[in-house]
């Protein structure tokens, strides 16, 4: 199976949740005093984070001429495993704890990018 454009992009973008996922952060860091300043930052980066993601799998799903109905479902269930396997990774790191919150933004992130694609493609 070739890759697509749509591929090569899911992969990188995931690559990239991951690897900001397992890297330690120190207090000192620049994310983490951004962090402090702005209530809730996390959750509204998690919240985007995994909105591209699915936005990413839907657009690969559709390159592949997945029904839409699949898109929804499948894009759905995949990208919320990897948002909840984004958290559980944490466990793992030293500086970084897993949490519901975030696990829940994510969801509202990905929830919201496939309305927005339903809301789209109804208008098609």
């Amino acid at each position: 199976m070739k890759l697509l454009k749509a591929d090569r992009a899911l992969i990188l973008w995931s690559l990239g949740i991951f690897l900001f996922m397992i890297l330690p952060i120190s207090p000192d860091s620049t994310v983490d005093r951004i962090g402090n300043d702005i209530n809730y930052s996390d959750k509204v980066f998690h919240l985007i984070l995994f909105g591209v993601f699915a936005f990413l799998l839907a657009s690969t799903f559709q390159a592949r001429n997945v029904k839409k109905v699949n898109i929804y479902i499948f894009g759905f269930l995949i990208s919320s495993f990897y948002a909840g396997l984004s958290e559980l990774m944490q466990l793992f790191t030293a500086t970084r704890t897993a949490s519901w919150g975030d696990f829940f933004s994510g969801v509202i992130g990905i929830a919201a990018t496939f309305l927005i694609i339903y809301v789209r493609d109804r208008k098609k």
